[in-house]
């Protein structure tokens, strides 16, 4: 899955930029902390199950929480970045009154392979895949009314 995920991930990278979309670019985004995700997730589970030592005596049992933090920390950067491009395009468009021109052909073929390759992720990674946890006790108070 991984190797599916960054593979793609550089081909919308190079696709966004040639074809000057946003949206494009965007999901490399989500692929570039998916795929974080999945590195430092991995990373963090192994460290956090190797056994205590005289300098950690209790582990390295918080490795997972400070992975999911880093995750999270590059997910906010990432779309920060984003944020900064759509603002400077805004700004060529109504102060400079250029606009950056994008290739529809080449988004919306891009867009299309990205469709497959988020249903194979999908069907890879199974249930383990979700973008937001909620336990049953969770759901039962946010539907309470």
């Amino acid at each position: 899955a991984s190797l599916l995920c960054f593979t793609f991930f550089i081909i919308e990278v190079i696709g966004g930029i040639l074809a000057g979309s946003l949206a494009v670019l965007s999901d490399a985004a989500h692929l570039a902390a998916d795929l974080s995700a999945f590195v430092v997730a991995i990373a963090g589970s192994h460290i956090a199950g190797l056994p205590a030592s005289n300098s950690h005596t209790y582990g390295l049992k918080r490795t997972e929480s400070l992975a999911a933090l880093f995750s999270m920390v590059s997910l906010a950067i990432l779309s920060l970045g984003l944020a900064v491009e759509a603002i400077r395009r805004m700004w060529e468009i109504y102060y400079v009154g250029e606009t950056t021109q994008v290739d529809g052909k080449l988004m919306s073929t891009i867009a299309f392979i990205g469709v497959i390759v988020n249903v194979i992720l999908a069907f890879v990674l199974g249930e383990d895949h979700v973008h937001m946890v909620v336990s049953r006790p969770s759901f039962e108070l946010l539907t309470l009314r």
